[in-house]
């Protein structure tokens, strides 16, 4: 049986991870113009890494005899539809710089999963990727 603690992880990193407001990019449909189709094509596939990753967590969970929690959404995504892309961003920074920060505090919780440790911090690895791509977005679109 695996531990409760390692299970009760795996699902508060998929709640967190449910929650990122970027993995609903084509949900909120922001407004990219023309000079940004490059922009869209990277953060789609940023969203397409996170909705594998809520893949990665509920396949841990399944494997050890749980299931992945009801998630909701968080609720100020609520009103990023069909915004700017540059006004979206500062918070999508601020998104996955908590997310990381989520998976950084769970990491010591799951040293007895050698299987979870390892492909969380997969998961921890690319969201850094991740922050790096939207903070040189941000970046971009304040010079612009």
């Amino acid at each position: 049986m695996t531990d409760p603690t390692i299970i009760r992880t795996l699902q508060t990193l998929y709640e967190a991870e449910h929650r990122c407001p970027t993995i609903r990019l084509e949900q909120s449909a922001p407004f990219i113009n023309w000079r940004g189709a490059a922009e869209e094509v990277t953060l789609r596939g940023l969203a397409t890494d996170d909705r594998e990753h809520l893949e990665w967590l509920a396949e841990m969970l399944v494997e050890r005899d749980s299931a992945p929690p009801p998630a909701g959404y968080a609720i100020h995504s609520a009103g990023q539809h069909y915004v700017r892309l540059d006004s979206l961003l500062p918070q999508w920074v601020r998104s996955e710089r908590n997310l990381i920060a989520a998976y950084q505090q769970a990491a010591p919780r799951l040293a007895g999963d050698a299987d979870a440790s390892r492909r969380v911090a997969r998961i921890m690895s690319r969201h850094g990727a991740h922050l790096a791509t939207l903070e040189s977005l941000e970046r971009a679109a304040a010079t612009a």
